[in-house]
């Protein structure tokens, strides 16, 4: 026995004879078998006739050129006859898959079909197993992204600042600011802005490639938490949600940074050695939900300028 999946299958006729598609399909498969064969013999045949050919008459160019031809013709009706071949074993194949007798099969089901006769011995209807929290009834769909045909209000600033504190140091800070990252629809419910209200970052640099070729980095990072709703991540614990699929919303962190990077000297003038370090204090926090908890990741490049 073999499982298929069926549909608006047809019964054989009632006096037994067998339908005329089924002979089609015998027919069609004694035709590809054949062609398969004249194939199979016929490109042989023809390699051993232009190695002979080439053997007794390499010598006669005039006659070569024919020879040529004639080859470049018999490869061409080869190809021919191998597409013909697979045009035909294409439909063959769909009408095997498709064809059975016996008890038909109703649609939306999967069918137990005797591979011997191709009848169907049996069929299962088959649906959509859903929880008590889904209200759908029939052949609703059910989507996880939604337009939110309402009016929502948000402000916000982005500042940034750098200074040079000599020819080799600087210093820089960038913050970003915004009211409100979350707000209660009519249409959709909750609707969350997925990132933070706060963003600060401050950096320390040193930078002499032209000089000793050295440069470095030291950044400072920090993201208050937010709330998440964003199609099965769902981080809103925070908010009061209880419920099964809530997880914990994303938690505030502070990530400290560090690159450095040496510009080699002489003939190597043109490559940098670059080393990067995110967390360098190796804090554990996960930026989304259902993402892993993060720690340190270092980074080692080597970059040549052209």
């Amino acid at each position: 026995m073999s499982q298929k999946a069926a549909s608006d299958i047809d019964d054989d006729d009632e006096d037994g004879e067998v339908r005329p598609n089924r002979i089609w399909l015998w027919l069609m498969r004694v035709m590809l078998v054949g062609l398969g064969l004249f194939v199979g013999l016929f490109l042989p045949y023809v390699w051993y006739l232009d190695k002979q050919v080439r053997t007794e008459f390499a010598q006669l160019k005039t006659l070569d050129v024919e020879l040529s031809r004639r080859r470049r013709r018999m490869y061409a009706g080869a190809a021919l006859i191998g597409v013909l071949a697979a045009a035909v074993a294409i439909p063959v194949f769909a009408l095997g898959q498709g064809s059975a007798g016996g008890t038909s099969a109703a649609a939306n089901s999967v069918a137990v079909i005797d591979s011997g006769s191709n009848d169907v011995v049996a069929s299962i209807p088959v649906g959509v197993i859903s929880s008590e929290d889904v209200h759908a009834n029939g052949g609703q769909l059910l989507v996880t992204y939604v337009n939110v045909d309402e009016d929502i209000d948000v402000n916000g600033v982005d500042l940034s600042a750098r200074f040079l504190l000599s020819d080799v140091f600087s210093v820089g800070v960038s913050g970003s600011w915004v009211s409100d990252n979350r707000w209660q629809t009519e249409s959709a419910g909750l609707v969350t802005l997925n990132a933070p209200t706060r963003k600060i970052t401050a950096t320390a640099g040193y930078d002499n490639e032209e000089g000793n070729g050295f440069n470095a980095e030291l950044r400072l990072r920090y993201n208050n938490g937010f709330p998440v709703n964003s199609g099965v991540y769902i981080g809103t614990r925070c908010l009061g949600d209880a419920s099964p699929l809530a997880e914990a919303c994303v938690q505030s962190a502070t990530l400290l940074d560090l690159n450095a990077g040496y510009r080699l000297p002489g003939v190597g003038r043109n490559t940098t050695l670059q080393l990067s370090v995110n967390n360098l204090l190796n804090d554990a926090y996960r930026p989304f939900p259902g993402t892993p908890t993060l720690r340190r990741m270092i980074l080692a490049r080597v970059k040549y300028d052209f």
